[in-house]
């Protein structure tokens, strides 16, 4: 792809993004839509995706599709600056999916301080840490909003 006279390397661009955010082949072409294999002929250029493709993968990658084709300031840098809010977008009533779990549990880096390593913790005991730590969370809003209305 070509863009204000330089050639780009569009397949390398999405292999960068897809690595920043730390998703596999795999997760990134199941949110795009697309094959595995033909997300890495992609990455790869092998192939030249039609725009359709373009915006899922970018979709995939939470960005738009100009800021997949463009290469200033690293798309995954900007969403890095976030607030908290959006870095946890969504915390489910229950974890069902230990590699879920498991990046919850690490986003919370407090937990470190007991010596708490969630890479070395089995499916299991990760599932049930994780959701021990939504319990929690629900009881410490229960307590403090109790405290409000008083």
């Amino acid at each position: 792809m070509t863009t204000g006279g330089y050639k780009m390397d569009l397949g390398l661009r999405i292999k960068t993004l897809r690595k920043e955010l730390k998703l596999t082949q795999e997760d990134l072409a199941k949110k795009a839509s697309i094959s595995r294999s033909y997300l890495a002929d992609i990455e790869r250029n092998r192939y030249n995706p039609s725009v359709d493709t373009l915006i899922n993968i970018a979709k995939g990658l939470g960005i738009s599709l100009s800021d997949l084709v463009s290469e200033h300031e690293s798309v995954i840098e900007k969403n890095n600056k976030q607030t908290i809010e959006n870095n946890f977008p969504l915390i489910p009533e229950k974890f069902i999916n230990a590699d879920e779990a498991r990046e919850y549990v690490m986003k919370h880096q407090i937990l470190a301080y007991g010596g708490l390593n969630p890479s070395k913790m089995t499916d299991k005991e990760i599932l049930n840490f994780a959701n021990e730590m939504l319990n929690q969370a629900e009881l410490l809003g229960l307590k403090y909003s109790m405290k409000k209305k008083k």
